[in-house]
């Protein structure tokens, strides 16, 4: 065995350069027939590729002398099996006398079966590459063809579409806040598109601010003094060694989030010290704070740093140890997440607290839908009349306003809902134009938001939000109590305004939560409604579930309703104009024209003698 590395390499070389081109040729040769074979008896002697594959790895010579030509050919292959019905290839012809060295063609397969793959060309040359997948071949020298060239770049080259911007880059003065839109560019000047063929964006002309400097002070980019930090920031040798102290799919996924981020240590403390979101925005620092280091992981690293001053982390080992570094951290970012998504959660409740209310006023108050319920009462009174159980009513349970479409006329054209639609409009709607005309039933959404509404499930989210305020208190104080003087503001201000306001908040929802289970009663009293369930919560919904289909179907009908008016009346005063115009015509008498003209002026003054005068 070599001891040296230059022993080791002379070892390795000596074989290599061994080899010329007639041993290539000698191989190819023996596995061109050993591959014929194959084919030939369908595999049935595949143990002549593994016996030549052997025979091969043996053969390499071991020193630069050359060996000598292959002179004994390979063995036949066994008879085949009887009654295949396929002759035993014929065995190769024995190499000419003279040891030249050149092997002869390899014997041709039997009819029938294909064509065997092409002997290697002489002098030593490696074999042509296959053709390509899918590339035609010529059909008289079976050489491929040559694909199809690819079309010429566009102008510009193939990137110059990126670079063809038709406005030039703007830079502002300082960094701006980012606008996060779909950006649309037109390739085309504006002189050049047609007028027929033009869009918004291809005229469109840019107005710019009278005042620039104003709009950047309002909307630039808040960058305020990043505190230092008590630790030294130093690069790391990228060639020593460093330490994978964790497991390997946690290691990736805070390397991956990271990179993807393209975060450091210092936009983290930026973010958390000065409770600024510019940089680094909740949904990353939502990302940061579930891949906190665990205490488990958090005793490793620090075991490690301290028995192993010398070897520096990995990179994302170094960024947890960093992170567990700022003070309460976790409470830090727990209490700007909150302080986010706070005045969302209150407002979501506040939103379907006054829909419900002021739906429930608009039922009590509105007039119109007074009128619709009066036109409902008259006809199911005439339907319903002779009838002692149904007839002279004075009021109908709310239960039957979404069966009214459901009654149609007997020839199967209009429904009831359709007939009470066209009776309010012809009765009470006069202005038809349908952007001024005012519904006289609740929006269909307003109704259906007002049948979400639980009120134990508006309870229980106020309670569960109280208690994140107390929760978020507390984190506040602790964050306080362990960081230093220098690291507190903002953060406290921020927060102590914050809790203020919270607290104020909550506090006016829960008042509003009892205004609307006493609005609500109030409604369902008005309409003498008697709920089916046993559950008061669930009494919104089954009471709005009656309104918003209503509502939807009616509404439809109204639309219709409003266009067929407001076309007849067009029509009606189409007609007037005519007759008007007619009933002029008839009027007019058609005056005979006077003469006129200089002869009929002479006569008028005497100057000019009449016919008969002249005549005598």
């Amino acid at each position: 065995m070599p001891t040296t590395l230059q022993a080791l390499q002379e070892r390795i070389n000596a074989p290599v350069t061994a080899i010329d081109g007639n041993m290539l040729l000698n191989v190819w040769t023996e596995l061109d027939y050993c591959w014929v074979v194959c084919f030939v008896t369908k595999s049935a002697h595949i143990e002549h590729l593994g016996l030549f594959f052997s025979a091969a790895s043996t053969d390499i010579p071991t020193s630069s002398s050359h060996p000598p030509p292959c002179t004994v050919p390979p063995p036949p292959p066994p008879p085949l099996p009887s009654g295949s019905g396929i002759p035993p290839p014929p065995p190769p012809p024995p190499p000419p006398p003279g040891g030249s060295g050149i092997p002869p063609p390899p014997p041709p397969p039997p009819v029938g079966f294909g064509i065997p793959p092409p002997p290697p060309p002489p002098g030593g040359m490696p074999p042509p590459p296959p053709p390509l997948p899918g590339s035609a071949t010529t059909p008289t020298s079976g050489m491929p063809v040559s694909p199809s060239p690819l079309p010429p770049p566009p102008p510009g080259g193939w990137y110059g579409a990126y670079k063809t911007a038709r406005k030039p880059p703007v830079s502002p003065k300082v960094p701006m806040k980012p606008l996060y839109w779909t950006r649309i560019q037109v390739q085309d000047p504006p002189a050049a598109v047609p007028e027929t063929k033009t869009c918004l964006w291809q005229k469109l002309e840019e107005t710019a601010p009278s005042d620039l400097d104003e709009f950047t002070e309002l909307f630039s980019r808040q960058t305020p003094e990043r505190k230092t930090t008590s630790k030294a920031k130093t690069k790391k040798d990228k060639t020593k060694e460093v330490a994978k102290l964790l497991d390997q799919k946690r290691s990736q996924n805070v390397g991956i989030l990271i990179s993807s981020l393209r975060i450091e240590i210092s936009d983290v403390e930026n973010a958390l010290y000065n409770f600024d979101t510019s940089t680094l925005d909740l949904d990353a620092l939502q990302a940061i704070y579930e891949i906190r280091p665990t205490p488990e992981e958090l005793q490793l690293i620090k075991t490690h740093l301290e028995s192993n001053k010398d070897v520096p982390l990995d990179k994302p080992e170094q960024f947890l140890y960093d992170l567990a570094q700022i003070p309460e951290y976790a409470d830090r970012v727990s209490c700007i997440m909150f302080h986010s998504a706070f005045t969302e959660t209150i407002s979501s409740i506040e939103n379907r607290l006054n829909n419900l209310k002021m739906t429930c006023d608009f039922l009590m108050s509105d007039p119109d839908i007074q009128k619709v319920f009066g036109i409902i009462l008259a006809l199911g009174n005439y339907m319903n009349g002779g009838n002692r159980n149904r007839g002279q009513a004075d009021g109908f349970g709310l239960e039957i306003l979404p069966k009214l479409k459901d009654v149609k006329s007997k020839d199967n054209s209009l429904t009831l809902l359709h007939y009470i639609g066209r009776t309010y409009v012809k009765l009470y709607q006069k202005d038809c134009a349908v952007d001024k005309a005012k519904l006289p039933v609740p929006e269909p959404s307003d109704a259906e938001r007002a049948s979400l509404v639980n009120f134990d499930d508006i309870a229980n989210d106020l309670k569960k939000l109280h208690s994140q305020i107390k929760s978020c208190e507390l984190k506040v104080q602790k964050v306080l109590s362990s960081s230093d003087e220098e690291h507190q503001q903002p953060f406290k201000d921020k927060m102590d305004a914050f809790l203020k306001k919270a607290y104020e908040e909550h506090k006016e929802q829960e008042e509003n939560l009892e205004e609307c289970k006493a609005k609500f009663n109030e409604a369902i009293a008005f309409f003498s409604w008697k709920a089916k369930s046993g559950n008061q919560s669930e009494w919104p919904q089954e009471f709005f579930s009656y309104w918003k289909l209503f509502c939807s179907d009616f509404k439809d009908i109204w639309k219709k309703e409003i266009h067929r008016k407001a076309k007849e009346e067009l029509e009606k005063v189409r007609k007037k104009l005519q007759d008007i115009k007619e009933e002029r015509k008839s009027t007019v008498v058609k005056v005979k024209d006077k003469p006129h003209g200089l002869k009929a002026k002479l006569a008028k003054r005497g100057m000019l003698l009449n016919d008969s005068a002249m005549d005598s």
